[in-house]
């Protein structure tokens, strides 16, 4: 129960990474879509809104993660039909907006990010939420992005650098969970 002139909006935790993984022929392609899956169940049992880019690969595969328990994953995907996308997703966002616009949505619409794999789009990404001050989390056994960013010394005061989607999910939840909540002065006594 919380007051009644107090509104809470559930967190909302973006995963960004690769687009393009080759699960068949490439053993660390396979690592990230396994892993990808596992965070998406993770995030889904914690009860958060997961936002990502909505199409194939890393995106695909924790929107899959997020349906098996029953969770609720947003794509805002590239095309202005809302029927495009990958068929996991629970919400649909149609933009038709150039690459740029669809990251910073994703980006701006995250209380906090998970890095699995990645490549120039997913680089673009994080380092745009560090800039913004968004947290970022990163899985470098993934490989790509994932990985240069657990080892730029420029930036590991803004990314912390998980072991497991365990991890990264504790620490993504944990952070995000601080930018949301309510207020000075204000009383909480359920969030249930």
């Amino acid at each position: 129960l919380i007051r009644k002139d107090t509104w809470l909006r559930k967190v909302q935790i973006g995963v960004i990474g690769s687009r393009v993984l080759d699960v068949e022929n490439n053993p660390l392609h396979q690592q990230s879509y396994t892993i990808a899956q596992k965070v998406g169940e993770l995030l889904a049992e914690e009860g958060v809104i997961v936002i990502n880019g909505g199409m194939t690969g890393v995106m695909e595969a924790v929107s899959i993660g997020v349906r098996k328990h029953d969770g609720i994953v947003v794509g805002i995907i590239p095309s202005d039909q809302p029927d495009d996308g990958n068929p996991a997703l629970t919400v649909r966002v149609a933009t038709g907006l150039t690459k740029e616009e669809r990251r910073a949505i994703v980006v701006q619409s995250s209380d906090a990010l998970i890095v699995i794999h990645g490549e120039e789009g997913t680089r673009v990404e994080a380092h745009l939420a560090v800039k913004l001050g968004i947290p970022v989390i990163t899985l470098p056994m993934t490989g790509g992005v994932a990985r240069e960013l657990a080892e730029d010394t420029d930036l590991t005061q803004n990314v912390e650098i998980a072991q497991n989607a365990e991890e990264a999910v504790k620490l993504a939840v944990a952070v995000a969970r601080l930018t949301t909540a309510i207020g000075p002065g204000e009383e909480l006594t359920d969030l249930r």
